[in-house]
């Protein structure tokens, strides 16, 4: 098998073992009350502070195994942080990924988590005109994504596949109990919303 088809290969099972998780995700209250158009600030924040949370510590694990610098996060995390001002969590929770390719896996989550912001963004500014919402009005960095499609095709070979598929699995389900910790009421940071409805609007 060629590295190309190896990769199309890994691609299609990355998708096949995420699908159900990502599915149940889109249906999650904290994602799915982004398109309402009686969205509140505290549900924004509260999506907003499940994202930086997540987007952070795998941040933090590429960062642990020193791999895929073209695969960086800091402008998500940037954005976010501007989102939430002083709402944001400065806190690192530690993801379960300590090898290149568990993290390659959590990368493809949090990339692919990208595409679509501009709906939503779109869905927040009716339903809250005046929050700031830079993360979902930034286009998707499609470069890093090819990037990212391109890296997978150097990982052949079925325990590699393994790997990054779990990776991409542990993330999902981090996410998910990021989002349930976040509708319990448990909270990810402090619990004035108020930041993320600042003043300057969209600016």
């Amino acid at each position: 098998m060629t590295d190309d088809a190896a990769g199309r290969s890994l691609r299609r099972a990355l998708a096949q073992s995420t699908r159900a998780r990502h599915e149940a995700l889109h249906r999650h209250p904290v994602f799915a009350r982004l398109l309402a158009p009686d969205l509140s600030q505290p549900e924004y924040a509260a999506s907003l502070r499940v994202m930086l949370t997540f987007l952070v510590a795998v941040e933090a694990a590429r960062s642990r195994v020193g791999a895929f610098p073209a695969l960086g996060l800091a402008a998500a995390v940037a954005a976010l942080r501007r989102d939430l001002g002083d709402g944001a969590d400065r806190s690192i929770r530690m993801l379960d990924a300590t090898a290149a390719p568990s993290v390659l896996g959590a990368l493809y989550v949090a990339h692919g988590a990208q595409f679509g912001r501009q709906v939503i963004g779109r869905a927040v500014g009716v339903a809250l005109p005046n929050v700031r919402h830079h993360y979902f009005q930034a286009h998707a960095d499609t470069g890093a994504w090819h990037c990212l499609l391109s890296t997978l095709n150097t990982y052949p070979g079925q325990a590699a596949a393994e790997r990054i598929c779990d990776g991409a699995v542990s993330a999902f389900d981090f996410v998910a109990q990021l989002a349930d910790t976040q509708l319990s009421g448990g909270g990810l940071a402090c619990d004035d919303d108020a930041h993320a409805s600042g003043a300057d609007g969209r600016h």
